[in-house]
């Protein structure tokens, strides 16, 4: 009991210098021997699950972004023909800020004109010819409308397209007894240009709206380890991601913003004291889209007791101890656990019927049903079995199996929900970076496997929910 007490006391977690190779250590008298037609189990991989990265830009950005990169003269000419007046000169360029609106998942646009026109007309009188100019201004309102796409590649696409316009200055404009008609000039600039206004429009934001370089910055960042602060722990904690995959849900607009969810399959594993070391990070791939993103979410937890601690546990359980079988008994002078290729080695010290030393060889495994760690297949190492064939039965059957083997049995029910309440206390709006949360519910937890290091049991805990990082910059 107390050897489970400390180890789900210790929060759960792993200290991070210790390896992930098989355990070798055993006794000093030669150690013993595993026998070559048993298979250890495979070391644990920690199970990946989905992060979800809620993603939106504001139309506000996009608005400035498209208002400090399209500006100047949109249309220029001076070959233009209005009834009876040639060569006229007309120029079209911003006659205000582009104010942008989000109806469904469509962006609007409002974007002001200002019409520029110079006028040449003679005037001739007595034999003699005198030309004058005259310039004209007029205003106009476009109406667009453009569609969004989110390209796998991250480069965000628009097609946008001519609603309407309204003018807001008198498009007859008068000059002595001539009247200057300034809507057909607007009508032979919207047949002319108005698709291409559109396609600037839309080069504007693909160059401007550049989310991939919105998104990598968080993306390399999640692959650093992230420190985490729990009052209940003196040392750091480090949550580490390991991504594979990205995904994404269809962009949608809602209240001024374009949203989406990005979606990243990562391994997700917790460590206590030094930082862990960081890999290589991966470059941020191409998204897929799915019909829908799972937002199951599992951090992979690791708690460890060395061998040293388990060996002065077992001894104050065991040491001293009598069991008998018939007219057989043994009492328990000293006991030592190690570990050697991926099995757990108990070394026994036996007085009574039987004197000597022994090691005993099984797997360390946890059994779901009743919540407990226990040692199975339990068996003499090939040393003990030529050494003390004749006893063999008796004492590993009768005694071993039969008596210590129950005692071997810790339950972790009780402590598996004290887990939970310190996993919830890890992931709870926690700002990893500046402006960068971890917000997370974990709804279950539940122990994944046990496996053994070079110095100790490590057992995987498995706590399930669902994992949010926000990044309030954006």
């Amino acid at each position: 009991m107390r050897l489970i007490t400390l180890i789900l006391l210790s929060v759960i977690l792993m200290p991070n210098c210790a390896s992930r190779s098989r355990g070798n250590k055993a006794g000093t008298d030669g150690g013993p021997s595993v026998p070559i037609q048993r298979a250890a189990d495979p070391n644990f991989t920690p199970i990946s699950s989905i992060v979800n990265i809620p993603f939106e830009i504001k139309t506000s950005y996009i608005e400035k972004t498209v208002n400090r990169q399209l500006g100047g003269i949109l249309y220029e000419t001076d070959t233009l023909t209005l009834g009876s007046f040639k060569n006229v000169s007309m120029s079209v360029r911003k006659g205000g800020n582009i104010k942008i609106q989000l109806r469904g998942n469509e962006l609007i646009y409002r974007v002001p004109l200002k019409i520029s026109m110079r006028f040449a007309f003679t005037i001739g009188a007595l034999g003699l010819n005198h030309t004058e100019y005259k310039d004209v201004e007029a205003g106009i309102i476009l109406n667009l409308r453009s569609k969004i796409f989110l390209n796998k590649n991250w480069s965000l696409t628009t097609t946008t397209k001519l609603e309407d316009y309204s003018w807001t200055s008198d498009p007859v404009v008068k000059m002595r007894f001539i009247s200057i008609p300034v809507k057909p000039a607007a009508d032979f600039f919207l047949s002319k240009q108005a698709e291409a206004l559109g396609g600037i429009i839309d080069q504007t934001v693909s160059s401007g709206v550049n989310v991939k370089e919105l998104v990598n910055p968080l993306w390399l960042k999640l692959q650093e380890p992230l420190g985490i602060t729990v009052a209940e722990i003196q040392q750091q904690i480090w949550l580490k991601l390991t991504p594979d995959e990205v995904y994404m849900t269809p962009v949608s607009g809602r209240g001024g913003k374009l949203t989406t969810s990005i979606g990243v399959r990562a391994a997700a594993e917790t460590f206590i004291g030094e930082k862990p070391q960081s890999t290589a990070p991966v470059k941020l791939p191409n998204f897929s889209t799915p019909g829908k993103i799972d937002s199951a979410f599992v951090v992979n937890l690791y708690s460890e007791i060395s061998y040293e601690q388990a060996t002065l546990l077992s001894q104050q359980i065991l040491t001293g101890k009598t069991f008998s079988s018939g007219k057989q008994e043994v009492i328990v002078q000293d006991i030592a656990i190690s570990g050697m290729d991926g099995f757990a080695i108990v070394r026994l010290d036996l007085i009574g019927s039987f004197k000597g030393r022994l090691y005993l060889i099984g797997r360390a495994v946890y059994d779901e049903k009743t919540q407990t760690i226990l040692l199975e297949d339990i068996d003499y190492d090939m040393t003990t079995q030529s050494r003390f064939h004749k006893t063999a039965n008796w004492l590993l059957r009768g005694i071993i199996i039969s008596k210590m083997k129950p005692l071997m049995r810790f339950p972790l029910k009780d402590k598996l929900a004290e887990a939970q309440v310190l996993a919830q206390q890890m992931l709870e709006n926690k700002e990893v970076y500046s402006n960068v949360y971890l917000n997370g519910k974990i709804d279950s937890i539940s122990i994944g496997g046990i496996e053994l290091t070079d110095s100790s049991f490590r057992t995987v805990v498995l706590a399930r929910g669902a994992l949010t990082i926000t990044n309030h910059k954006l």
